[in-house]
C-alpha cells in the first residue's frame, strides 16, 4: 500500500472528445517514407501538408481517404518525428491543442 505523499503526475493535455480510430492506409506510410528520403519534400510536408499531398512524390500521387487527408492537413509540426507522433495520436482519436 502506498504511504506518504501522492505523486504529482502530469498528463499531456488532450481534449476528451475521442473519435473512433481512423484506419491508416499505405498512403500515409508512403508519405512519411518520402519525407524521410527527401529533405525538400519533408520541409514542404511540415510547412504545407496539403501542398505536399497535391505534389505527390517522384511522379506518383498519394492516395488517401478524405478522412486521412483531413488528418494529415490538420497537423502542425516542426519535425518529422513530431509529425509522425501527431499522425498516431490523431489516428487514435486524440487531438492535442
Amino acid at each position: 500500500m502506498f504511504q506518504g505523499n501522492k505523486p504529482n503526475i502530469n498528463l499531456p493535455a488532450m481534449p476528451l472528445f475521442p473519435k473512433r480510430p481512423i484506419t491508416i492506409t499505405n498512403g500515409v506510410s508512403c508519405l512519411l517514407t518520402a519525407a524521410i528520403i527527401d529533405n525538400r519534400f519533408c520541409n514542404l510536408l511540415l510547412s504545407d501538408p496539403k501542398a505536399a499531398i497535391k505534389r505527390g512524390y517522384n511522379g506518383e500521387p498519394f492516395t488517401f481517404s478524405a478522412e486521412e487527408e483531413a488528418l494529415i492537413c490538420s497537423i502542425h509540426a516542426n519535425t518529422l518525428s513530431e509529425f509522425a507522433s501527431q499522425v498516431i495520436q490523431r489516428r487514435n482519436g486524440y487531438f492535442q491543442e
